[in-house]
């Protein structure tokens, strides 16, 4: 689609924004698609359509585009599939949005616990360190280290 002939006002169109809408164009369209569906249900449920409803709604709508584009990018779409994609997602955000923060905070609560983990063992074997040099300094001045401990023997000096 070339969005110079369809916006053409007398004046050229910068070239960002015609590559903006032709890779991102269709991903909103399916957002704009899934959100009025989305309305449309909780019409069609017998339900008032709130200001408050649409303003989640808004809010919500740049977090499902960048998961959108993310998934369209990675997977390889063409920009019909990743329309409805984002359709998909529109009608959902509410649940894919909070599905994908519960997962979020999963992943960084395991991460967490393992870096947690990983720093107490390197603090133990420090420490364990420290209460086995203590000891061994204590056994070579009292005399009871065993024979073998190469601090303990004496150095001829010429």
């Amino acid at each position: 689609m070339n969005v110079q002939a369809a916006f053409h006002r007398g004046r050229p169109m910068s070239p960002w924004f015609d590559a903006f809408v032709s890779k991102y164009g269709a991903v909103f369209m399916g957002i704009g698609v899934g959100t009025t569906a989305k309305w449309a249900l909780v019409l069609a449920e017998g339900r008032n359509l709130t200001w408050r409803m649409v303003t989640i709604d808004f809010l919500l709508a740049p977090m499902v585009a960048l998961l959108t584009v993310y998934l369209s990018v990675r997977v390889g779409m063409d920009p019909h599939t990743g329309a409805m994609l984002g359709a998909l997602f529109a009608v959902t955000s509410d649940r894919v949005v909070r599905l994908v923060r519960v997962r979020f905070l999963q992943k960084v609560d395991d991460e967490l616990q393992a870096y947690v983990a990983h720093q107490r063992g390197l603090i133990r074997e420090e420490v364990q360190q420290e209460i086995s040099s203590r000891e061994i300094i204590s056994d070579v001045l009292s005399g009871k280290a065993p024979d073998h401990y190469k601090s303990q023997k004496t150095r001829k000096l010429d």
